[in-house]
């Protein structure tokens, strides 16, 4: 997803089933209600890495909990040992993003 996108509404990835990772940008805010599946549609997503700080967000984004981990900077906010069910790691070095982090 590219970085500007500040909202990701309900459904969105909703039936990709050969998603299984992704990187959301620093401007994310909000995500919708089952951005990633729900009851039906259940989601194969293994890795997010979020750019930002933790986003807002509409109930259960439908992330498969334990079988999904989160990557987040050292320094972000809003974050703590697990997030939508799913652990987070503290595993990227810088909270800014530029455009050479893009061309790698």
């Amino acid at each position: 997803v590219a970085e500007g996108v500040s909202d990701i509404g309900g459904g969105a990835f909703l039936g990709c089933v050969n998603l299984t990772e992704v990187e959301l940008p620093a401007s994310l805010t909000h995500l919708g209600r089952n951005v990633f599946g729900d009851a039906t549609y259940k989601s194969n997503v293994t890795s997010v890495t979020f750019h930002g700080d933790a986003p807002l967000y509409d109930a259960d984004i439908g992330l498969p909990g334990s079988k999904c981990t989160i990557h987040v900077h050292q320094n972000a906010m809003g974050w703590g040992e697990t997030w939508q069910d799913c652990p987070v790691k503290r595993d990227l070095e810088s909270g800014k993003i530029g455009l050479t982090d893009f061309l790698k």
